[in-house]
């Protein structure tokens, strides 16, 4: 501490304190370090652990012994729920929202039929795509409980379209009426 307590550049006066932090084995053994040069910091030496461990974009720094002593980490708690969502392109261009249900589930962060539409890419080739689209654009007839069908059959033509697999348009005989909301 004698070397930050002697620096004349600030720069200097940090690098030394922070190698203090790193060598120090505890918030304490910083602290009483530091007592001993008193005014080198200009205000306390509680203010300068909590600002400097807090505010420190350096992760090593952050996890050395006097920063966890004195800011240890926390973590969520375990009421704290992420709601997982996937948002999707319906074939009329409406960006829809969908959660994991038992009717639909999940692999990671996708719908599973997301998934399938990948992986029939590149087992069956052009021939699955179009299969796969076709399916769901049969379930489509612009009702919100076809939202799904619509935001599968639309990712099967992207994934064709992204593979260099012309399977044609999708052609779709409804109309889309927006929800009343009262």
């Amino acid at each position: 501490m004698g070397r930050a307590a002697q620096a004349i550049e600030p720069a200097d006066e940090l690098r030394f304190l922070d190698d203090g932090l790193m060598t120090c084995e505890s918030y304490e053994v910083f602290a009483n370090e530091l007592d001993q040069y008193p005014g080198a910091l200009g205000y306390s030496v509680e203010a300068f652990i909590e600002r400097r461990c807090t505010m420190t974009t350096d992760a090593v720094l952050r996890r050395s012994p006097s920063c966890l002593t004195a800011n240890p980490p926390t973590t969520p708690p375990s009421t704290t729920v992420v709601e997982l969502v996937f948002v999707g392109t319906t074939v009329d261009g409406r960006l829809v929202e969908m959660r994991p249900t038992p009717e639909m589930p999940f692999i990671d962060d996708v719908p599973a039929e997301i998934q399938r539409t990948v992986d029939i890419a590149l087992a069956d080739g052009c021939d699955g795509l179009r299969a796969q689209r076709d399916r769901w654009i049969a379930e489509v007839d612009g009702s919100a409980d076809s939202d799904a069908a619509s935001v599968f059959a639309q990712h099967a033509q992207n994934v064709a379209t992204f593979t260099g697999c012309d399977i044609g348009t999708i052609a779709v005989s409804f109309v889309t009426v927006p929800p009343v909301t009262p």
